[in-house]
């Protein structure tokens, strides 16, 4: 089914004993929310260096399809719920932290050929997807 409603996973935050998130599953739309919201990023950084030759980012993309999205977009969509408490942001995260998630969040929605491959071989410690 193509629906992603209620596909959830929760995970134990790295390094935190006893931290938890539970992120879910993003729609394509949100998930095209994010890659807007860094293509408006990357356009800003680029007329502030307006003069300046850039590399060409379509290795890092290729490499990295992460590169191509907003962090805070997938956090702020795909955190559901966490152990530090109700009045935590995703802004307050730091950087480690929210770059695990909102990664583990991308997983999640995109998989990829390392992602699916089975729990017990993948080093993040995740567990299992549920749907409802």
């Amino acid at each position: 089914m193509g629906v992603v409603t209620g596909i959830t996973r929760r995970l134990e935050v790295p390094g935190e004993d006893g931290a938890h998130i539970t992120i879910r599953m993003l729609s394509w739309l949100t998930l095209d929310r994010a890659r807007k919201a860094k293509l408006a990023d990357l356009t800003d950084q680029m007329r502030a260096l307006s003069g300046i030759e850039l590399p060409k980012s379509d290795a890092t993309v290729a490499t990295d399809p992460f590169a191509s999205y907003d962090r805070l977009t997938l956090l702020k969509a795909g955190i559901t719920e966490w152990s530090y408490g109700t009045d935590v942001a995703p802004e307050e995260l730091d950087d480690r932290t929210a770059e695990w998630a909102a990664r583990e969040i991308l997983d999640l929605s995109v998989p990829t050929d390392a992602s699916t491959r089975p729990t017990s071989l993948r080093s993040t410690g995740t567990s299992e997807a549920t749907g409802s």
